[in-house]
């Protein structure tokens, strides 16, 4: 049976959570390489916000272990609240690494609470806005999820001074860990113990937000906060594992690192002014040499590109501005990275200036934060082991991943091909990658079947049938008569004799592939609501297909034709989601005078399948988050949670402990290590298993796959592999350049 995130949370009173809930936090020696979670000074509680309690290590190893037994007691009912609350448990977990399964049990029954998840679980379904809000002045700032940040939007008091600085009590406790808490200075102590107080007072004010939104609108925005704490808390378990690295293999991607850098493969750039080419030095008359100046983006050139790039594609380039500043009192356009990432498919300017951007911060962030560094975040020697670092939700319902400025990190969702190598097992032990084939697509064709009662993608792929290989055949079929009369005479269904041409000749092959690959940005772009034209540079820039705008609209035509519930999904369900709450105001080209205006428009809104709402979205993001994003992710969050406790928690017996250890959650895939045994490839398929199991608790009518690959280090290219005798999975190894 596969072990499932809860459905559903116990309501609870808002008034016994006032007063009853316990706030408790915890403070320790700084974290370092290998110890994210760091040994515990001092815990403090809360429930008489009053009269706050302190037990500190001074007092005894039985004294903090009896208060963590009773923090993580899952027959006590009371609820257990703290900000940023999965490093505090992992801290406790340390300290008492028998209580892990009561940890679990705690999150699985309801009896912890995270502000910062609170929080963000509270926006999402207020505004869907997570990376602004309105301050207490109806102004929009940057959201902050620290518990500073909150303590200043709720109550309107600064106590960012008492977290900053090298002096801070935050970073400094453990000189205070011999001492008794009779010799300890007042300010800490204080310090200690407002922040279990300021974590129940949080609790408060966010509960009567929640009480709001049911009686406004209807919405109980916590009932996934479980799935949700439970979910930041794995993620923060693997971050501390963290993974091996091979400093030989990362000197050697800087040296191509720095050949991919070279001007002569971004003259485009160049063409357009977007950037400036080098100053090489040069003598003065005196003899003195000029100082020269580095490569560097105009970004007065590349603003007016964007702005251009928005008037030829009105609806689908998203303009974003910077905060108000003295020197820019209505804010900049920004061209930022994110920007990049959302409309690099748009034109080969942008691909290219985000393909450089990547590489440079490869070289210039990525793998100095590899090394351990000193104040000013210069590498001065090489690190063993890196943090993959987490943000458990974003407005999709998807985790994203970021490297620590505090330590050696790494972005572990977004890797780039030439940097995976550098990634390691450790002694003993094998990587596996598990992917699931066509997440996103078993989650669209159940998001409809769900809607409407029939998909007929769900039918396509429960028969087993590649799904890019099924409509690359209707897409050859509409558009290629030639195709058309073969298939004619072929007396078969045009899926068979599409598949025939794949163990055909050469230039059926390249057929095959041609329309497999067009397949591709078809059916995972058009349901999430891009138009032709975007197609065209989408397809382009992420599947390299190229597509006139004439060629990608009879694309999507064979696209609705093929798949009817696609057309009653885009055109009936989701313009029909609306969010009375909220508008959009977005600068649109009016098609009749060619002028540019700002429109408002009524927002959308949408719910994932464990609950969790979305409000203020735009009709892209109700396309492409209900059915491919925020679907998979909850799917997603359930197969991981269940890997993660059965190779964590050893109340459950499970044959896998101690065996495999995940690593990295990349979406639709699980990195980590498996023990090198002799049987990986079963540990591995058992792991596949494990996640097609508990993913399919959001699929009921869908069929997933999830196939695994053995590797001796981590690559983009691994394939799995098969013993010619004993059929067993092994080791892929890379072809020998």
């Amino acid at each position: 049976m596969a072990y499932q995130i809860p459905y559903s949370v116990q309501a609870v009173d808002p008034s016994t959570v006032e007063a009853d809930a316990i706030g408790f936090d915890s403070e320790t020696h700084r974290i370092a390489m290998g110890n994210l979670a760091p040994r515990l000074v001092c815990l403090t509680w809360a429930q008489d916000l009053m009269h706050p309690g302190i037990t500190v290590r001074a007092h005894g190893d039985d004294e903090i272990r009896s208060l963590i037994t009773n923090l993580c007691d899952p027959e006590i009912e009371t609820v257990r609240v703290a900000h940023n609350l999965s490093f505090d448990l992992a801290v406790m977990a340390r300290e008492c690494p028998d209580l892990l399964p009561n940890i679990f049990l705690c999150i699985e029954r309801g009896r912890f609470r995270c502000t910062k998840v609170r929080e963000k679980l509270l926006r999402l379904a207020t505004t869907g806005d997570l990376e602004y809000t309105i301050d207490s002045f109806g102004k929009p700032r940057s959201a902050d999820y620290s518990l500073a940040g909150l303590v200043k939007y709720y109550f309107n008091e600064d106590i960012s001074a008492s977290k900053e600085g090298e002096d801070a009590w935050r970073t400094n406790f453990d000189v205070l860990e011999p001492m008794p808490l009779e010799n300890w200075p007042e300010e800490a102590v204080k310090y200690a113990q407002e922040d279990s107080v300021w974590a129940k007072m949080i609790l408060r004010a966010q509960e009567e937000r929640r009480q709001t939104l049911i009686f406004e609108r209807g919405i109980d925005p916590f009932i996934v906060q479980d799935h949700r704490v439970m979910f930041d808390f794995c993620l923060h378990l693997v971050s501390c594992r963290g993974v091996r690295i091979d400093n030989d293999e990362k000197r050697k991607v800087q040296a191509k690192i720095d050949e991919a850098l070279d001007p002569s493969n971004f003259t485009l750039l160049y063409e357009r002014g977007i950037l400036r080419p080098p100053v090489l030095p040069k003598a003065k008359r005196n003899g003195e040499m000029t100082q020269g100046k580095k490569e560097s983006k105009n970004l007065k050139v590349l603003r007016d590109f964007v702005l251009s790039l928005a008037q030829q594609y009105p609806d689908d380039v998203k303009l974003r501005y910077t905060d108000p500043s003295p020197k820019f009192p209505d804010g900049q356009l920004s061209v930022d990275s994110e920007f990049l990432d959302d409309h690099a498919h748009l034109c080969k300017e942008l691909e290219l200036l985000r393909q450089r951007e990547s590489l440079q911060k490869i070289a210039t962030t990525e793998l100095p934060r590899m090394c351990i560094r000193d104040e000013d975040q210069n590498p001065i020697a090489d690190a063993d082991i890196v943090h993959p670092m987490f943000d458990s939700i974003k407005a999709t319902g998807r985790s994203s991943s970021m490297a620590s400025k505090l330590l050696p990190s790494f972005n572990g969702q977004n890797v780039h091909p030439l940097v995976r190598p550098c990634y390691i097992p450790r002694d003993g032990y094998l990587l596996f990658s598990i992917d699931f084939s066509y997440m996103e697509l078993c989650t669209v064709a159940q998001c409809w079947k769900s809607i409407f009662g029939y998909s007929k993608l769900a039918e396509i792929i429960n028969a087993g049938a590649d799904p890019h290989a099924w409509l690359g055949s209707m897409l050859a079929s509409r558009v290629d008569q030639a195709f058309g009369l073969w298939v004619a005479d072929t007396g078969t269904d045009p899926y068979s004799a599409f598949m025939s041409l794949k163990g055909g000749n050469d230039e059926q092959k390249a057929y095959f592939k041609k329309w497999r690959n067009m397949a591709k940005p078809t059916g995972l772009g058009f349901p999430g609501g891009l138009s032709p034209k975007t197609m065209v540079a989408f397809a382009k820039a992420t599947y390299h297909v190229e597509m006139s705008e004439e060629l990608a609209t009879e694309c999507r035509e064979a696209w609705f034709d093929a798949l009817p519930e696609a057309r009653a999904y885009l055109r009936e369900w989701v313009p029909d989601q609306g969010d009375p709450w909220n508008t959009i105001t977005r600068k649109r080209t009016n098609r009749q005078t060619g002028e540019e205006e700002m429109v408002t428009e009524q927002a959308l809104g949408y719910f994932s399948p464990f609950g969790m709402h979305r409000a203020g979205a735009d009709y892209c993001a109700v396309a492409n988050g209900k059915g491919l994003q925020t679907w998979s992710g909850d799917g997603f969050l359930a197969a991981f949670c269940a890997v993660v406790r059965l190779t964590h928690d050893y109340s459950l017996g499970h044959p896998l402990l101690g065996k495999v250890h995940p690593l990295i959650p990349i979406h639709d895939e699980i990195v980590g290590e498996v023990l090198d045994d002799g049987n990986a490839g079963e540990y591995a398929t058992q792991v596949a298993e494990i996640m097609v199991e508990n993913f399919s608790t959001v699929l009921p009518d869908v069929k997933i796959k999830a196939q695994p690959v053995l590797m001796r280090r981590w690559d983009k290219n691994a394939e799995p592999v098969f013993d010619s005798v004993t059929k067993k999975l092994i080791p892929w190894e890379p072809t020998a350049k």
